[in-house]
């Protein structure tokens, strides 16, 4: 079988706006249909230097009801050159007492259109009312993480042959034949081969070589883990990989971390680190300090340090402080 890679190369960008006064803009929009009420000042990307960025409110009206979406709009120097800009935005707008009010991952490319809806559609009064603005002092935040894709590298991987082990692996953890121990989750029985699991797994070879009571019945219950996250483990076992990508959670990272199944438990610091948001970094980082996740706590750590000022009134981060003392103190510190 021939291979081939892609390499992408992207830059991350953050961009914060604050709106004050933003009730003498909201009253403006009331009057007008499809009205850009309010607009940010001007960005530059890096690496992107014949566009400029901005976002905007924009206002309409719905059965009778004053609407109002945030806006990222791109124009860029050369009219007459089409750019093609792919990017992943997450917005997030901060209520007026600092908390998160809601948070929506955009995937979108520029190319003859040069805008794109980055937040959720909102009623105009209500969104005054939950996000605290009832003066014309108050002010609220809206923060943009911008990834920008800018170029991809195809690379040839030489053809090598390929052992047919992991095949006949799976093939043997399909058919469940000639299975001699038994897991019992839930409501499900899961038929394995003790020499496969010991094999792989330091802990499954200590299970089955000392007399347990497990090993007399050849069964066990498992009542920490559910039975997909389970089976997507046993899975990685037999044949090596994970199938599905999405199976690399928190709950897979315990999984491994009990078992001590090194190369997943990677896998998974590896996908936890990709998917770190200002709503579930303290998770991330408390689970990879419970599971001496190296990597993960310095990645986890990094993110909140540089995300601190839209973390730091989270429930979950005003938790830390009581629940991992130890650990608030050592994000404190940075």
């Amino acid at each position: 079988m021939k291979h081939g890679v892609t390499k992408v190369k992207s830059v991350q960008f953050f961009y914060e706006w604050t709106i004050d006064n933003f009730i003498i803009f909201a009253d403006r929009a009331a009057k007008k249909d499809k009205y850009q009420f309010v607009r940010s000042p001007y960005f530059t990307i890096e690496q992107l230097n014949d566009c400029k960025w901005y976002l905007y409110c924009k206002s309409y009206h719905s059965d009778e009801n004053i609407m109002f979406t945030v806006i990222l709009c791109r124009e860029c120097d050369n009219t007459n050159k089409i750019f093609e800009n792919r990017i992943k935005v997450v917005c997030t707008i901060m209520k007026n007492n600092g908390e998160i009010f809601t948070t929506k991952n955009v995937f979108c490319t520029f190319y003859k259109l040069n805008e794109v809806e980055c937040s959720d559609s909102f009623n105009m009064p209500d969104f005054l009312y939950n996000i605290g603005i009832n003066n014309f002092e108050d002010s609220f935040k809206i923060i943009c993480n911008i990834n920008l894709f800018i170029s991809a590298t195809n690379i040839v991987i030489p053809q090598v042959i390929e052992s047919n082990l992991l095949s006949y692996n799976e093939a043997i953890y399909n058919s469940k034949n000639h299975t001699d121990f038994t897991f019992i989750i839930e409501d499900e029985r899961i038929k394995v081969h003790r020499a496969i699991l010991m094999a792989r797994s330091p802990v499954f070879q200590a299970m089955f070589t000392y007399q347990t009571k497990e090993q007399t019945d050849n069964e066990i219950i498992i009542d920490d883990i559910n039975s997909k996250i389970f089976n997507a483990m046993l899975q990685y076992i037999y044949i090596d990989r994970v199938i599905n990508q999405d199976n690399l959670t928190l709950d897979m990272l315990y999984a491994a971390d009990k078992y001590q199944l090194d190369k997943l438990k990677q896998m998974c610091e590896m996908s936890l680190a990709k998917i770190i948001t200002i709503d579930n970094a303290i998770e991330i980082l408390i689970a990879a300090d419970l599971h001496n996740s190296k990597q993960l706590i310095i990645t986890a750590r990094q993110y909140v340090n540089n995300n601190i000022e839209y973390i730091k009134n989270t429930p979950d981060y005003i938790a830390l402080a009581k629940q991992h003392p130890l650990l608030y103190e050592s994000i404190s510190k940075h």
